[in-house]
């Protein structure tokens, strides 16, 4: 959110700290036995990755996101 709005308001000289204090890791539980959604979203990932809209939706939401 830190990155999104130094992006939005970087005309107002908001701007981030350039230290990374911490890793933040994204991820997406589902049961083991759900092979059907696993395949579902990887396929997603995927194709989104591909398209170059998995890095469009991050540029969108995360614009300082190197």
């Amino acid at each position: 959110m830190i990155w999104y709005l130094a992006g939005v308001n970087e005309a107002q000289g908001l701007d981030v700290a350039p230290m990374i204090f911490s890793d933040e890791v994204l991820a997406w539980a589902m049961r083991p036995s759900d092979t059907q959604l696993r395949d579902s979203v990887n396929a997603f990932l995927k194709k989104a990755t591909a398209s170059g809209e998995l890095n469009q939706t991050i540029r969108r939401w995360i614009p300082k996101f190197q």
